[in-house]
């Protein structure tokens, strides 16, 4: 639990690239939530038509997704 009080330095998304998964069809964190956090991060955006859990119901776009990061 310590962890949790610890206070953060620089986040890594502040400096390196980042790629975020934006599901389209998530009723647990709003799509235009997730576009303002992918904006402020300055991530590359991937668009799918998935519920909160892509892993599970779109797991060839998370594939695509990590695939073309680690290029």
């Amino acid at each position: 639990m310590t962890c949790l009080g610890e206070k953060m330095t620089t986040p890594a998304w502040r400096e390196k690239q980042s790629w975020f998964l934006i599901a389209e069809n998530d009723r647990m964190v709003a799509p235009e939530t997730q576009r303002f956090l992918a904006e402020r991060m300055k991530s590359k955006v991937t668009t799918v038509p998935s519920d909160h859990v892509p892993l599970s119901s779109r797991a060839e776009a998370i594939v695509d997704l990590v695939v073309t990061a680690a290029r």
